[in-house]
């Protein structure tokens, strides 16, 4: 097979990997993490997330630590004020993080309660700390849930592009610098690995779409919120899917649609899934901080992610996560004068990947 066609086919091959099975994952936050994962008030009840994991042939549990209306400097301050009950056994984040294994965790700054990036920063850090008490957590992902503007500081784009004021006692915003910043500073101060979850991202795109007439039936963003902050279903199934290709690293096109949780598809604008899917990895797999094609999570995309790609092409890696690979090529400081130049070792990864195919029949052709 030549080897254009193969890249070809690879760059049209969007298959979704399976998830890893039996994996965890706490979240603490407010409505908007709720939101995210669609958390149910009941312990006998799956969250649309942990139904999404489910349908892909995949066990998660997710446990939320949920304040309503709150910041994260105040959850620290009170653990014990909820609105939503914690799991048994987990319970409160002070008890959950350091006394549980944990493949992921996710914390949502807010900008209420005077919420300041040195508050979301000394919070973010105490959270990190509480899970890294227990060895076992010395390997889970920590991520910062990056959501979106409310309906009263639209417009959207400029209020998403706003420039950030670099300064510790900048109130909290929902804003793509304030989160670049907000992470940036967080990884100076802890060993552990943080990225960002880039929902407020997703919706930045749809309204680019939406505005150039590109989503069929959908004329404004509000179709995604149910009021003025929170989202509609369409916009849960949007964060949803957002968390779970950041938490296995896939893509999102073709995952199910739990109707249990987010209503049955055929009601909803049609080909708005396929958008929503589409979307979703476009952002993630392009975004510098999500740590997508990051796949030993040292928080660099270089060649070491390349060897993984490659020793597990087939499995959990497919096509779409080479050419994510190749846009986000970015080599650590210290070892860029050791590691060709991205042509080259892109050159050695197509060489690679059509001695891979050769053997190997297509996991597109449905083997």
């Amino acid at each position: 097979m030549k080897l254009s066609i193969v890249l070809g086919l690879l760059v049209a091959a969007m298959a979704v990997a399976p998830a890893r099975s039996q994996t965890t994952s706490y979240s603490i936050g407010n409505s908007f993490t709720q939101d995210g994962f669609k958390f149910s008030n009941g312990q006998e009840l799956l969250s649309g997330f942990e139904q999404i994991v489910l349908a892909e042939g995949g066990s998660h549990e997710t446990v939320p630590h949920i304040r309503c209306s709150s910041a994260l400097h105040s959850i620290v301050a009170d653990p014990d004020t909820v609105c939503i009950t914690p799991r048994s056994p987990y319970d409160k984040f002070p008890n959950a993080l350091p006394n549980y294994e944990w493949d992921f965790v996710t914390m949502q700054p807010h900008l209420t309660q005077s919420s300041t990036l040195q508050d979301d920063i000394d919070s973010i850090l105490t959270f990190i700390s509480l899970a890294q008490q227990n060895p076992q957590n010395a390997d889970t992902v920590f991520y910062i849930y990056a959501t979106w503007p409310g309906q009263t500081t639209w417009p959207y784009q400029s209020e998403w592009e706003t420039p950030f004021v670099d300064d510790p006692t900048t109130a909290t915003r929902s804003q793509r610098e304030y989160y670049e910043h907000l992470l940036e500073d967080v990884r100076e101060l802890t060993d552990a690995t943080v990225y960002v979850v880039p929902a407020g991202e997703v919706l930045f795109e749809l309204d680019k779409q939406i505005a150039a007439g590109t989503i069929p039936g959908v004329t404004s963003l509000n179709y995604f919120y149910r009021d003025l902050i929170h989202l509609t279903d369409e916009g849960r199934y949007m964060a949803a899917m957002t968390f779970y290709s950041m938490f296995f690293k896939t893509s999102p096109v073709g995952l199910a649609r739990p109707t249990i949780s987010y209503g049955d598809e055929s009601a909803t604008t049609p080909g708005l899934n396929d958008i929503l899917q589409q979307t979703i990895w476009d952002v993630v797999s392009d975004h510098p901080l999500s740590g997508y094609t990051d796949f030993n999570n040292d928080e660099f995309v270089d060649d070491l992610d390349l060897n993984i790609w490659s020793s597990d092409y087939g499995s959990d890696r497919g096509g779409e996560d080479f050419i994510a690979w190749q846009r986000t090529y970015r080599p650590p400081l210290s070892n860029v004068a050791g590691v060709p130049e991205p042509t080259t070792l892109v050159l050695s990864a197509m060489a690679t990947l059509s001695v891979l195919l050769r053997p190997r029949r297509c996991a597109w052709a449905g083997v």
